[in-house]
């Protein structure tokens, strides 16, 4: 894939489908860039091609992303008016009526009020020494207002965990289309292997480079992209086992501090930090099936 913005050119082949990302500002406006034109659909934003040089549209590919300690994650689980939860769940029922019997119930119960005993007796009173009986109807009846009264206990569930529930509902709502996921929360072993799952699927993960030390050995095939605004990319093949330094390497304290770094860490450094490319960087364990995207 290639992205072309102004002058900038980011390069990122597809022949992974989980891809850490150093971090670094040209990472930053990639992801801006995927935002902006898959995301938000402003089709003048960028341009966007895939390996074989063919454009991609806007609409063609769904950005998913759900920024990490700027996401109001906990609105969603008390379904509060205007939540992603609220909205979303409220059309997936309307467009799935005879899944949801109950709510049918609830609406047919709702006019069946209108002529309680109590309903009657209101109507009298609220029409004392009027020339009239005042008359009730039911007027909009909003799903939205009864999801208000539900809500799903996370209070025992980790933030990674609450971030996959999120986005569980994006990539159900976005099942029939080509997805790329953009994840800037702690990666734990449990992500991990929700991620694999979700691979098998044909989702392809854009991974902020914070994974916790147990998460290598759960990945069999990854990449990891040293990402630069120049239209040149240099491939290279290590051992899975070269992963966690090189995610070390450019973590960005250690990027800070390289003088206090071992001699192999700068070893990679000075190899992967050409400005000039981007390194895209393949790990495939032994025996590992590698299926190019």
């Amino acid at each position: 894939m290639k992205v072309i913005c102004e002058k900038a050119v980011y390069c990122f082949p597809e022949k992974r489908s989980i891809n850490l990302l150093a971090d670094n500002m040209y990472k930053d406006r990639l992801i801006k860039c995927l935002q902006e034109y898959f995301g938000k659909k402003k089709k003048t934003y960028c341009q966007v091609f895939n390996d074989d040089e063919q454009r991609i549209l806007y609409d063609e590919l769904d950005f998913i992303y759900l920024p990490y300690s700027k996401t109001g994650l906990e609105q969603n689980f008390v379904f509060t008016p205007k939540s992603l939860f609220n909205i979303e769940i409220t059309k997936i029922i309307e467009n799935n009526g005879e899944q949801f019997q109950s709510i049918e119930h609830i609406r047919n119960d709702m006019h069946e009020l209108l002529s309680d005993r109590g309903v009657t007796q209101l109507r009298r009173i609220l029409s004392t020494d009027l020339p009239v009986l005042l008359d009730m109807k039911m007027e909009n009846f909003d799903i939205g207002k009864l999801l208000e009264m539900l809500s799903i206990d996370v209070e025992e569930l980790s933030v990674d965990l609450r971030y996959m529930i999120c986005y569980n509902l994006m990539l159900y709502l976005n099942r029939d289309k080509n997805c790329i996921v953009y994840i800037d929360f702690p990666i734990t072993e449990a992500a991990v292997l929700w991620m694999k799952e979700y691979v098998k699927k044909g989702i392809v993960f854009f991974v902020n480079n914070d994974v916790a030390d147990n998460c290598y050995a759960l990945l069999d095939t990854c990449s990891f992209v040293v990402m630069s605004d120049k239209n040149f990319v240099e491939e290279i093949c290590y051992e899975m086992s070269e992963l966690p330094l090189i995610s070390y390497v450019f973590h960005p304290f250690v990027q800070g501090h390289m003088d206090l770094q071992n001699k192999k860490i700068k070893e990679y450094d000075s190899q992967l930090s050409d400005g000039s490319t981007t390194f895209y960087l393949m790990f495939d364990r032994e025996n590992a099936q590698i299926v190019d995207n």
